[in-house]
């Protein structure tokens, strides 16, 4: 790692070229001046009568000088490699710091203009360097900033914590899922915010494409064979989903694709349809369960609470419960395929098809039946629809349910002031009005009672079980 520099000071080399280039590297030299840097600069290091040849060899082997800086235009590039005027002699007293010394880190060369071509002019003896480009004008600013970085040795890319060995390195793996743990973890290792999320959007863009044009080999009501065929769909979505800590400000892009998806997919009806929506329906609880696993409350309520374009007449805006979608054909399938009367084919084949990368059983339930709750914190127009949480029977022993822990925990001030973002309040006591309007709502709350499967004695968990109104907020 490279040490701190309290007080940088630079030397400029350059070449003398029109006087717009003069006042362009003047002006490049008061920037750094301005910025805390010391500059010897020959405008006004140099004076009349001074040696020129020694002015230069102090200045480029003075220890007291940081860094010596090569503005390389094809000015410079022509007198370097011809060894003519000023940049001929600095290029004698540079270029054997740069050939003899491995690890030189003192001379910078910093690109300035360009040729006519646009290609970057550079002396033969600097082919090998890495530069500095404050040659475009729109990436200048932070260009800028990069160079001033590091003549404070300032790290620009620091290198990460070293982790532990993957688990899946011991395990027996495909190539695919190796392709695929190798391809989204680039986004984890990206050091800029901002490259993170043009590489998640990427991603995102290029998923919602391969599952727009996805050609099924098998139709004709195979349904199960369809879904098979889309799991390879849903665990490159998973791979991505994992990495999302990683680009939190990225939420927005992937709640536009999941709305982008739906749209088309309901604009133009194409074959296996069902089986897609179906998907869109359990990808969308994977990332309420990543989401929340990994405390992102403020950007799962986001996605939790935002409108969804529907494209439907006269109820085009809707809320995330527009993804929910009932497979009536591929309940029947697995039941069929089993010789079992599931409650829903479909929850019974997400069990069994769970991605442990991603999620236990038990989180992905925990996610399901928080997309119910928070229904019905947010449906005040539709009171006869919620998400119907269809994997709420899988949640094991009511006592050790995660939901329940999480109920339990609105006592508590803190967990009250995170669920509220979940809920789609910015303050904990709204929260607290709207469990008040509801719990005051008898109708409303009896409802509750018949939200479950014809064949079950049980009802989802609604947070109404576990705490009473007066409870909540009320711990450390």
């Amino acid at each position: 790692m490279k040490n701190k520099v309290e007080n940088p000071k630079v030397f400029i080399s350059y070449a003398w070229g029109s006087k717009d280039y003069q006042d362009k590297v003047l002006s490049f030299a008061t920037s750094l001046m301005q910025d805390g840097i010391d500059v010897l600069f020959d405008k006004w290091n140099l004076k009349e009568g001074n040696d020129t040849y020694a002015f230069m060899e102090k200045s480029v082997t003075d220890e007291s000088v940081t860094n010596v800086l090569l503005l390389l235009d094809p000015v410079y590039e022509e007198k370097a490699n011809s060894k003519q005027g000023g940049v001929g002699t600095e290029t004698q007293i540079i270029s054997p710091e740069v050939y003899n010394k491995t690890e030189q880190t003192k001379i910078l060369p910093v690109v300035f203009e360009r040729k006519e071509d646009g290609s970057i002019p550079k002396p033969v003896y600097l082919r090998q360097t890495l530069h500095f480009d404050l040659s475009v004008d729109d990436k200048y600013d932070d260009e800028y900033q990069r160079l001033v970085k590091r003549l404070y040795g300032v790290e620009i890319y620091k290198k990460p914590e070293i982790g532990n060995k993957p688990d899946w390195v011991e395990k027996d793996i495909d190539a695919t899922v190796a392709k695929r743990v190798t391809k989204y973890d680039v986004i984890r290792k990206l050091t800029s915010e901002n490259d993170r999320k043009v590489r998640f959007k990427e991603e995102v863009n290029s998923l919602k494409s391969i599952l727009l044009k996805y050609e099924f080999s098998r139709e004709n009501g195979e349904q199960i064979t369809m879904y098979d065929e889309l799991q390879t769909v849903k665990n490159d979505y998973l791979s991505l989903f994992l990495t999302l800590p990683y680009a939190p400000q990225s939420i927005d892009c992937l709640a536009d694709s999941f709305e982008s998806i739906y749209f088309e997919l309901n604009k133009k009806r194409p074959s296996g349809i069902e089986i897609k929506l179906t998907l869109l329906h359990e990808l969308f609880i994977y990332l309420v369960a990543i989401c929340y696993k990994h405390d992102m409350y403020s950007e799962l309520g986001y996605m939790l609470n935002r409108s969804y374009y529907s494209g439907k007449y006269r109820n085009e805006l809707e809320n995330f419960t527009v993804f929910y979608h009932h497979n009536d054909l591929l309940d029947r399938a697995i039941c069929e395929r089993d010789n079992k009367k599931y409650l829903s084919g479909t929850a019974s084949y997400w069990m069994d098809k769970i991605a442990p990368e991603a999620c236990t059983k038990d989180e992905f339930v925990f996610a399901d039946i928080l997309c119910y709750n928070v229904s019905i914190f947010i449906h005040k127009e539709y009171k006869d629809w919620y998400w119907f949480p269809i994997t709420y029977v899988y949640r094991g022993n009511e006592i050790e349910s995660p939901f329940r822990r999480f109920s339990i925990g609105l006592k508590s001030k803190e967990k009250l002031d995170k669920a509220a973002l979940l809920f789609g309040f910015d303050k904990a006591d709204a929260l607290i009005a709207r469990f008040k309007d509801i719990k005051e709502d008898r109708d409303l709350v009896r409802s509750f009672e018949n939200i479950r499967y014809p064949a079950s004695f049980d009802s989802p968990d609604n947070v109404f079980h576990f705490v009473a109104m007066d409870e909540l907020g009320t711990k450390k």
